[in-house]
């Protein structure tokens, strides 16, 4: 046993906690929770340029400026949440919007694939207004936020970023 495993072993000995399971559960905290953490911390330490919002307008099919009205459970397996939006303006993609509109009795729309910022995710929360850039999957006819940077699912909801959108598509 190396020095690394001589300190945990002490550790949970010292802790009066001898089991096994302890010893192999506390191994893959210590080497699971940084990685987690690492990817977003990496790029961003390492020269890391984010997309214009016009950029990334190119890229999806879908772009609107929304209200987050609520946030749905965590899901633990894709590390992501959905969200329901109250749309204001859509600036691409209005057929697509229309659709799941119909196929959803609400005023809102709701959009998977929101999460936390230390795994490069967009995080959004009640209240927040948001440009949101999403794909969709016409097989369950949803809205999934899209990643072609990182937190690149949303950007703020300003009018330099609205105005950078609609000259990146031509209108």
């Amino acid at each position: 046993m190396g020095a690394f495993g001589s300190l945990i072993a002490e550790l949970t000995r010292e802790m009066g906690l001898s089991c096994p399971r302890f010893t192999a559960v506390l191994l893959l905290f210590l080497f699971t929770i940084p990685k987690l953490s690492k990817p977003c911390i990496h790029i961003l330490n390492h020269g890391w340029k984010p997309l214009s919002a016009g950029e990334r307008a190119k890229l999806v099919k879908v772009v609107f400026i929304g209200k987050v009205v609520n946030l749905y459970t965590y899901d633990e397996v894709s590390q992501t949440h959905a969200a329901d939006f109250e749309v204001w303006r859509i600036l691409k993609g209005r057929k697509i919007v229309d659709e799941v509109l119909e196929m959803h009795p609400s005023p809102l729309v709701k959009v998977y694939g929101f999460g936390e910022k230390r795994l490069c995710r967009s995080p959004v929360n009640p209240g927040e207004v948001h440009m949101v850039f999403m794909v969709y999957e016409p097989n369950s006819r949803s809205l999934v936020a899209r990643y072609d940077d990182i937190f690149g699912a949303t950007a703020p909801a300003t009018a330099n970023n609205e105005a950078d959108v609609l000259q990146a598509l031509g209108k």
